[in-house]
């Protein structure tokens, strides 16, 4: 499993090194020096559809625009935030406005399973299981909210999957990392919890992310070799 940490704008040489980068539509369209480090970055490259950032994810139109800026390898079609159907109506769309672009080749797509409770996120999952289309499926952190077992609990749906797995984000530590039984069969993963817990000078022992609280991205500076700390405590996930 490969770990895409994500940093303030100011900070993106933070993360050069990485194997695997997560970036940001919004971003890239705001902020030139961060569009040219996504451009310039060696690894493996996905578009988020800002969803969570903005509100609303950015229409199929603009992450293509985006992602041919930044030679994106991968990026995220349109979902919609804890909701089976309209998610998978906004998944189908963006596929035929791809086609009809004459873009349905140029990227990998992953696609985000949503669903307002365990049920209905099983069967958005499901549905999305049947798409050829569709590369990857993303596995949104608000599931950690969906079972007492948090997110976890939905690793039996991949674990015959042909689908690459993504995990959007992590809601209140990295120790969910280790209630995985297949860690391995998880493709990525994608945080600010490093950037978010050296802020706030937490230790790798004992940090936890409370509800209610982020990381202003955009305005932010965390310290270097904070950062760096939380870095080496991550490999041991990837190393698994």
């Amino acid at each position: 499993m490969n770990i895409a940490h994500i940093v303030p704008v100011k900070q993106m040489y933070l993360i050069e090194d990485q194997p695997i980068a997560m970036f940001l539509t919004h971003l890239v369209e705001n902020y030139p020096e961060y569009e040219h480090f996504a451009k310039n970055f060696k690894g493996y490259k996905i578009l988020d559809n800002s969803l969570i950032e903005v509100g609303k994810a950015m229409s199929i139109g603009r992450v293509v625009d985006a992602a041919c800026r930044i030679h994106a390898d991968e990026i995220i079609l349109p979902d919609v935030f804890r909701s089976s159907g309209p998610t998978l109506h906004a998944v189908e769309s963006a596929l035929n406005t791809l086609e009809t672009m004459g873009m349905s080749q140029a990227f990998y797509t992953m696609a985000v399973s949503q669903g307002h409770n365990a049920e209905t996120f099983k069967q958005c999952y499901e549905a999305l299981e049947k798409i050829n289309e569709i590369d990857v499926i993303g596995i949104p952190k608000i599931t950690a909210k969906l079972h007492p077992k948090g997110r976890p609990y939905f690793e039996p749906l991949w674990f015959n999957s042909c689908k690459s797995i993504h995990l959007l984000g992590l809601w209140y530590s990295f120790i969910e990392l280790s209630a995985y039984r297949a860690l391995n069969r998880i493709r990525s993963v994608d945080t600010c919890l490093a950037s978010f817990f050296t802020q706030h000078g937490l230790e790798p022992a004992s940090a936890v992310r409370p509800d209610g609280f982020t990381i202003d991205l955009e305005n932010t500076i965390i310290d270097d070799g904070g950062f760096e700390v939380w870095k080496s405590y991550c490999d041991r996930f990837v190393r698994n």
